[in-house]
């Protein structure tokens, strides 16, 4: 089902054609052409902090755009995990499994914060850093996201729980990580003020940690 989806590409971007080669079909494996350098072995250290500006504006752009093609999305089997299922989700793994009830109604309120919030659910990509960012050797290339296995249905900003843990350490500067996030957070300022989406962030990066560990649930039973 995922597979539909890859045929989807919003408009002001251009997805990368995808053959199915012998090793695929035969094997079980994805064999991929390559695209080239990634944003942290093709720039200096000088200009992450412009690389990683450009790309997650260019990603979050993206974003907005595939706001309306969510239930498509969902349709074509991305996994589900916006705020009004999370916690759902979260009571199951804990009756399943166990863990700390009492961090349980915090969760749940900020989810709720996310849900009446004015950002709609839209894909995440959810392992998002300059290692998973084509651009070309001279670093000035549209960035092109790619190693989208974690990806589901989702708050959007929640995307910048690993682009700020990994940028911290590509770009140890707490101006320059304020700038790179004050530029992601630009296409959705329409929607709500600058302060209100710092807060979106806050929740939605709390609520991100549970689709981490479902994500690596996911990778380990396959």
């Amino acid at each position: 089902m995922r597979r539909r989806w890859l045929g989807y590409s919003p408009k002001g971007f251009q997805r990368s054609r995808l053959n199915r080669s012998p090793l695929e079909l035969e094997w079980g494996w994805l064999l991929l052409p390559d695209g080239g350098p990634i944003v942290r072995e093709a720039v200096v250290s000088e200009r992450m902090g412009e690389l990683w500006e450009m790309a997650l504006t260019r990603y979050s752009e993206m974003q907005r755009q595939l706001v309306p093609s969510v239930p498509d999305m969902v349709t074509a089997g991305v996994p589900d995990l916006t705020p009004a299922r999370l916690p759902e989700i979260l009571n199951e793994v804990v009756e399943r499994i166990g863990g700390p009830v009492d961090a349980v109604p915090a969760f749940e309120e900020a989810c709720e914060r996310l849900e009446t919030g004015r950002v709609p659910p839209s894909i995440q990509h959810d392992d998002f850093h300059t290692g998973n960012v084509f651009v070309g050797p001279d670093g000035n290339s549209e960035p092109v996201f790619f190693d989208w296995g974690d990806a589901y249905v989702g708050h959007p900003l929640s995307s910048l729980l690993i682009a700020i843990r990994v940028m911290s350490l590509d770009e140890p500067d707490p101006a320059k990580i304020r700038r790179v996030c004050d530029a992601y957070l630009r296409p959705w300022t329409d929607l709500a003020t600058r302060s209100e989406l710092y807060d979106h962030v806050r929740d939605a990066m709390q609520v991100a940690k549970l689709g981490r560990a479902l994500g690596w649930t996911r990778a380990l039973s396959r």
